[in-house]
This record gives C-alpha cells, sequence and structure tokens, in this order.
C-alpha cells in the first residue's frame, strides 16, 4: 500500500474514490490501495465444498469411539488431531469423486439403498426438494446435487447440501434463496464405509 500526504487534494480522506481507489488510515497515516472487489463467495463449486466440510464437522460429534479411534494412525502420520485427519481424508475423497467413510481407511463393501424419490416444490425463490428412502442403518446421508444444466453429472463440484440420515424414511430441505430461473437436482445415499449410490434421476424446477 502508498502512504499519502494530502491524499485527494486534501488533509485527510477515507472511502473509495471512482471505484478504482479505497482511502483510508492505518495506526493515524493515511494510505490508498487498489479497490478489490472478492470473487463470489457462493459460487457452486465453494458451495458444494462448504456443505460436505458442514456435513463432516456434525456427523464427526455422533461417531463411536471404536469409530474414532480408527483415525489415530493417520492423524499421527500428519501430526494433526484425528477430527482434523478425518476431515482432510474425506474431504480428498470427496474431491477425487469417493464419498466420506466413518472409519479408516474406506472398506467400500456396504451395498448402498437407492432412493425411492425425488420431488421438487416450488415456492417463492425458494424449491423444497422431498427425498424417500428405504431405511438403512448403514445410510448415513443423502446428498443433494443442483445445476443450471439438465443431464450433469452430479460430484463435489455441484453439491448444494448434505442431509445427515437418522433412519428417516422422508426428508424435505429447502434450498433459497434462488434467482429466478430453471433448476435441475438430483440425489444419492452415502454409507457409511464410503459409497455413494445410484442417483434417483434429475427433477426439473423452475423458480419464477
Amino acid at each position: 500500500m502508498a502512504r499519502t500526504t494530502g491524499p485527494a487534494m486534501s488533509l485527510s480522506a477515507s472511502g473509495s474514490l471512482g471505484g478504482a481507489l479505497v482511502f483510508s488510515n492505518w495506526k493515524g497515516r493515511p494510505y490508498v490501495r487498489t479497490l478489490v472487489t472478492p470473487s463470489n463467495p457462493r459460487s457452486l463449486l465453494q458451495v458444494g465444498v462448504r456443505a460436505m466440510m458442514q456435513f463432516l464437522s456434525q456427523h464427526w460429534d455422533g461417531l463411536s469411539v471404536p469409530k474414532k479411534a480408527t483415525w489415530t494412525d493417520p492423524s499421527e502420520a500428519k501430526n494433526v488431531s484425528t477430527f482434523n485427519a478425518y476431515i482432510g481424508y474425506n474431504m480428498a475423497r470427496w474431491r477425487d469423486g469417493f464419498p466420506p467413510t466413518d472409519e479408516w481407511p474406506a472398506a467400500k463393501i456396504i451395498s448402498p439403498i437407492n432412493l425411492v424419490t425425488l420431488g421438487a416444490v416450488v415456492q417463492e425463490r425458494s424449491v423444497t426438494l422431498n427425498v424417500t428412502w428405504s431405511s438403512n442403518a448403514d445410510t448415513i446421508g443423502c446428498v443433494i446435487f443442483r445445476s443450471p444444466t439438465a443431464s450433469f453429472t452430479p460430484g463435489w463440484n455441484n453439491t448444494r447440501h448434505v442431509i445427515p440420515n437418522y433412519h428417516p424414511t422422508a426428508i424435505a430441505w429447502v434450498d433459497s434463496p434462488l434467482q429466478p430461473g430453471t433448476y435441475y437436482y438430483d440425489a444419492a445415499s452415502i454409507t457409511a464405509d464410503g459409497v455413494l449410490g445410484t442417483e434417483v434421476g434429475e427433477e426439473q424446477a423452475i423458480v419464477s
């Protein structure tokens, strides 16, 4: 940043100028810097990363002591906490197209349940997703995917939300706020040992 003397033809200044410069003070010294506009913090990719991070953080609290203990070896290898080892391993799996697992390493032997239906109910600036499935204690959640285009490939870069499964047979989740437009949704279940179920099929929602 540049120090200024009599910035903007005055003894002091603050705020922006011409949408290009910002004047302020730091420890009593006036300075000027270029105005930086941050990138969109709610891009599909950023939302997808946050959705899985939130799910993992909440899900960790409910894991049994024996399951948490399986993360001791990777945590010691990386010199981090078991929680951080769990988060890091599962986020890396998700970026590679694989769902998270409760225990390390992912066994991937449980057959996932297939979701029965995915219904979209359009409301003002929102869409309510209704998901039904067969109850299964080995299913830990349901991933909701969203895309602005049809025939999309569900993945970590278009994940909209991860719904925890507490063994119900019907779940409703509201996606909002939404701008007017056409949205396409899909969903799949996650097993406790890192297997993603088959997507239920796209559901279109037109928000006016």
